[in-house]
């Protein structure tokens, strides 16, 4: 099987930080980023017909950039001032970082995941709840997209938490007009919405040798039902990221990998 030209749809990271890279130059592969999706933050009028005050929330969550970016550009649209008061609570230390892009940081008023999970923020904000010493929480807003996880909902839900949840954008399709998929001999998909984009730019595609991988159930699940054939699946017994299970599978797969040990000479 000749795999040259390998096509993830995410962002491209910078260089020398991403193991894609590092497999790139191990199989002699040419490997190119292209986001098959986009986030597109929901207009105020439209988010005004779900009837979320934002301004009568003091206290924020928030699980990701976008999810702060779209926060403060609809509080912008709609002329809400940012009050010196508000709280934010965030899955890990580097979102929490990211709301220097908009407001002056200080630790007294932001909190975080320690180990970034969805326990450790719960536990966070009943450790600001307790020190607040009050009998009953303050109602907090929660910044979600359209097509979100359940996780976060469930955990403060569990724990007895008020709030709110705001629907504040919704990702879309990518316009993937400047991209030839005759050029790629192997796919790469992390979430449904990616796969979809696959579907909606590429009416007229037809599968047939080129390999498709996908992250995550509801990716695989997907991609079965827009008639793809899924040859990588992660997480899987053997693997939880991509790149270990692309590694392994180029390993099998790949000519210059098969093509290097034919010509390897026993000692």
């Amino acid at each position: 099987m000749k795999i040259k030209n390998i096509l993830i749809s995410q962002p491209k990271p910078e260089e020398g930080t991403s193991p894609y890279f590092k497999i790139a130059e191990r199989y002699n592969l040419k490997v190119e980023f292209s986001p098959f999706i986009k986030n597109e933050r929901i207009p105020f009028a439209e988010f005004r017909q779900s009837k979320v005050n934002i301004a009568a929330h003091s206290s924020f969550i928030f699980y990701s950039k976008v999810a702060i970016d779209n926060f403060f550009n609809t509080c912008t649209e709609a002329k809400i001032k940012v009050s010196d008061q508000w709280k934010y609570y965030c899955s890990s230390e580097l979102i929490a970082l990211y709301l220097q892009k908009h407001i002056s940081y200080r630790k007294r008023k932001i909190f975080f995941s320690e180990n970034g999970s969805t326990s450790g923020l719960i536990n966070q904000i009943q450790l600001q709840f307790k020190k607040a010493k009050t009998e009953i929480p303050e109602t907090m807003l929660l910044v979600l997209s359209e097509v979100h996880k359940s996780d976060i909902p469930k955990a403060l839900e569990a724990a007895n938490f008020p709030y709110t949840k705001a629907i504040m954008f919704r990702t879309v399709s990518a316009d993937m007009s400047a991209i030839n998929l005759e050029n790629f001999d192997l796919l790469l998909f992390f979430s449904p919405a990616g796969v979809i984009s696959l579907k909606e730019n590429f009416k007229n595609f037809q599968q047939g040798e080129t390999i498709i991988g996908t992250f995550g159930e509801n990716s695989a699940r997907k991609a079965v039902e827009l008639g793809f054939r899924v040859d990588i699946k992660v997480p899987s017994q053997e693997y939880s990221s991509m790149p270990d299970a692309l590694d392994s599978f180029l390993k099998v797969n790949s000519t210059e990998t098969k093509n290097k040990i034919k010509g390897t000479k026993s000692l």
